[in-house]
């Protein structure tokens, strides 16, 4: 869910509130279109805190970004050519 609803507070922030510079613009919305970092699960393993919890998260938000990191980046592409 964070893979939809991050990209498009930048994409309204970028865009609309900021009126960023397109390369900017597009390398906001690709950061925040990425899933969550695999270092979390490794530290959260060391520390054995939220193991699984945390291998949940980087699963769903990997498989959310499949399917929306294409749809924004098109969108980027689309807004700022």
């Amino acid at each position: 869910m964070l893979n939809i609803v991050l990209p498009v507070i930048m994409l309204i922030a970028t865009g609309w509130i900021f009126k960023l510079d397109s390369f900017f613009a597009v390398s906001l919305l690709v950061v925040s279109s990425v899933p969550t970092a695999k270092t979390l699960y490794i530290i959260s393993k060391q520390y054995q805190i939220y193991e699984q919890q945390m291998g949940s998260v980087i699963f769903s938000t990997t498989m959310y970004s499949l399917i929306s990191f294409p749809i924004f980046l098109k969108i980027g592409t689309y807004l700022w050519h």
